[in-house]
Formats: structure tokens, C-alpha cells, sequence
């Protein structure tokens, strides 16, 4: 079964700390995820940054937010070799420029794995 995948509640916090605040139906408060109910149709937003509540994106809305707002592109390579493992490559790409390759985070077991990581190097080391 195809399931969307979030961000970590670590990763979720940071987002938080570099000023993400796009409309989430899901958020964390503390470590627990609450999911936006049928009953509550408004997407929740961020609040003060002293509130106990993170906004908990989808992995793809956090890699949206990092290309849109700070031209950083994750990309993925996919390796086999008696298994397959991912490999991530960071890049600052504008048009019309030069592009620039960042870091490379390689060998993950899995495609999730490797945009957390990704994610999360992003925020720590580039924003």
C-alpha cells in the first residue's frame, strides 16, 4: 500500500526554526503526530514559536519549500548492487546560473531514509 511520508518530528522542529509555514493537515504536538480530522476541514497553520505545535509536512512539501525558497534541489540516485541503496545529491540550482553540487549523502536502504537525511542536512548545514 502507497502511504504518504512526513518528516520526523526532529526534522518537523528545525523546519520550524528556519521559518516554514505552509499549510500541514497533519502536525505534531510533542512527539505525538495529530492528524487534521474529517470534522476540521481548515489545513493547520504554523503558530507563534513558542507554541508546543510543529507543523508535520510531507517529505515532498519539505523538499518544495527548500527548492522554491532557497533553490536547493535534492536529487536521487538509485544503486544496485546485490541490493539497491539511494544516494543523495544537494544542489543549488537558479536559472539561468551556475549550478552547484553541495554534498552528496550516499548509501540508504531506503528512499525515505535518504530524503530525511537529506532534509534534515539541508536545514542543519544550509539554511
Amino acid at each position: 500500500m502507497i502511504k504518504e511520508a512526513y518528516v520526523s518530528f526532529e526534522v518537523a522542529k528545525l523546519l520550524k526554526d528556519k521559518g516554514f509555514n505552509v499549510p500541514c493537515c497533519r502536525r505534531y504536538n510533542g512527539d505525538s503526530m495529530i492528524t487534521q480530522s474529517a470534522l476540521h476541514s481548515t489545513p493547520y497553520y504554523q503558530e507563534e514559536k513558542t507554541s508546543g505545535y510543529v507543523l508535520c509536512p510531507t517529505h515532498q512539501m519539505a523538499m518544495a519549500w527548500l527548492r522554491e525558497k532557497h533553490n536547493i534541489h535534492i536529487e536521487f540516485i538509485i544503486f544496485w548492487m546485490l541490493r539497491i541503496y539511494y544516494s543523495v545529491d544537494i544542489v543549488n540550482f537558479q536559472i539561468g546560473k551556475e549550478i552547484k553540487r553541495i554534498k552528496t549523502l550516499p548509501n540508504f536502504d531506503s528512499y525515505e531514509e535518504a530524503v530525511e537525511a537529506a532534509i534534515k542536512y539541508c536545514l542543519e548545514n544550509l539554511i
